[in-house]
C-alpha cells in the first residue's frame, strides 16, 4: 500500500444503496482536517473510487452494545423477494423516498424551496410535495398518468444528481 493516509472522523449515517447492491457510509470530518482529507484522499468519483479502509476507533457505549441482527443485501432491501428499484412502481418509489431525509433535504432546499418557495420538513410534507408535484391525488397514481410518470421520473432523476454533487464544507 502506497500513500497511506489517515483521518478521524465521525460515521454519521449508512443507507442502503439497493440498485448497486451496497451501502452508503456518511462521515463528517472536522473542518479543520478538509484540506487533509483532499491532499490525502483526493476527489473519489464512481469511475476512480478511492480504496479505503474502516475501523472503530472506540468501544460501543453499554447502551448500544446490544447484539444487532446480521445485515446481508437480502435483508436491506427487503429479503429475498424483494423487488429491484425499477421494478417498483413510481407510488412505491414515492412512498420509499418521501421517508428518507436527504430525500427530504433535496425537496425542501433544490426544489420546493427554490421553485416553490415551500418548506418540506418531514415525510407526510414531502409526500404532499410529490403527489402536489406530479398532480395526483394519490402516489399510486403516479402510473396510471404518463404526465404523473414523467414528472416523477425526472424529479428521481434530478435527485440522484444532486446526490452525486459534491459537498464540500470548508
Amino acid at each position: 500500500m502506497t500513500n497511506a493516509a489517515a483521518v478521524q472522523a465521525q460515521l454519521v449515517d449508512i443507507r442502503n444503496i439497493g440498485h448497486d447492491k451496497c451501502v452508503k457510509l456518511t462521515l463528517h470530518v472536522p473542518a479543520e482536517q478538509a484540506q487533509l482529507v483532499l491532499d490525502a484522499f483526493g476527489w473519489p468519483t464512481a469511475v476512480e473510487p478511492v480504496p479505503v479502509a474502516l475501523a472503530r476507533l472506540q468501544q460501543p457505549k453499554e447502551s448500544a452494545a446490544q447484539p444487532r441482527p446480521s445485515v446481508t443485501p437480502a435483508t436491506l432491501t427487503g429479503g429475498a423477494h424483494s423487488k429491484s428499484w425499477h421494478e417498483l412502481s413510481g407510488g412505491q418509489q414515492a412512498g420509499i423516498l418521501c421517508r428518507e431525509p436527504t430525500f427530504i433535504k433535496f425537496l425542501s432546499d433544490e426544489v420546493a424551496g427554490v421553485v416553490h418557495g415551500l418548506r418540506v420538513a418531514n415525510s407526510e410534507q414531502a409526500t404532499t410535495f410529490v403527489r402536489e408535484f406530479c398532480g395526483v391525488l394519490s402516489r399510486s397514481e403516479i402510473d396510471k398518468q404518463a404526465t404523473a410518470k414523467e414528472r416523477w421520473r425526472r424529479l428521481v432523476s434530478d435527485y440522484r444528481a444532486w446526490m452525486r454533487e459534491p459537498e464540500v464544507v470548508l
